[in-house]
């Protein structure tokens, strides 16, 4: 039978499902992926990469950015195993609506039982406004 998993559970996941996780991360029954190193402003075909120089991105109104989780999914049967035994683990990626709120538009995916890597998706600036994300 499917479930949710609770917050507890999924703090028990940090460090070996969700490397490089941080319990500020969790929420009820979700973790909110944050903003890692690389991407790509997809109207410009420009790469960017943040960290030490630069801590974040400004995407204006009208375009998208190409960006990839700060957090590695590791959904292998053997590390899922190790917390959970004789289940698979079966993700559900969506915005929250603080970006909807925001203006912003990100596809909703799935994260499969047995993958392993890194999330990457594209965030769309529907608003009038130019809109700010920090790296992590």
């Amino acid at each position: 039978m499917a479930q949710i998993l609770s917050d507890r559970e999924l703090k028990q996941l940090l460090g070996s499902v969700i490397i490089d996780g941080v319990a500020d991360s969790i929420r009820p029954n979700s973790y909110v992926l944050r903003l890692g190193p690389h991407g790509e402003f997809l109207n410009t075909s420009k790469e960017f990469e943040l960290g030490k120089k630069k801590k974040g991105l400004k995407v204006s109104p009208g375009h998208s950015v190409g960006v990839i989780a700060l957090e590695t999914l590791d959904f292998r049967r053997e590390t899922v195993h190790k917390h959970f035994p004789d289940c698979d683990l079966h993700g559900i990626l969506s915005p929250t609506t603080d970006l909807s709120r925001e203006g912003i538009v990100a596809p909703s995916t799935h994260v499969y039982a047995g993958y392993f890597g890194t999330i990457n998706w594209t965030i769309s600036n529907t608003s009038s406004e130019e809109r700010k994300f920090v790296h992590g």
